[in-house]
């Protein structure tokens, strides 16, 4: 089977929590990456996504150390919503939609 990978970048306003980690992580630039395989058995081209991880990068004392976080697309979908969510109450920024489907 074949593979790919696919990065999306987000932009989050607010600190939001992957669910499963100890400390909120603060709003930013994230990049998201997207594994995906694809289906031979099928007559038309398709992929089944294998796995999603959003890319943390250190600060202060951790500064250079990066980390792959799994991350659900439904975790995604909330993280973004929340942000959303904030901005409209607070009228501060913008979160950037997360293209979470084939962008060919």
């Amino acid at each position: 089977m074949m593979n790919r990978t696919r990065t999306i970048h987000l932009v989050l306003n607010h600190p939001f929590m992957i669910p499963g980690d100890a400390a909120p992580l603060p709003g930013g630039d994230y990049a998201v990456t997207i594994e995906e395989e694809r289906l031979d058995q099928l007559s038309f081209e398709a992929w089944k996504r294998t796995g999603t991880w959003i890319v943390v990068r250190g600060t202060g004392a951790m500064a250079g150390r990066v980390e792959l976080r799994p991350v659900t697309v439904e975790d995604l979908d909330h993280i973004v919503a929340t942000d959303n969510t904030t901005r409209d109450l607070t009228r501060n920024g913008e979160a950037a939609p997360v293209p979470l489907e084939d962008e060919e």
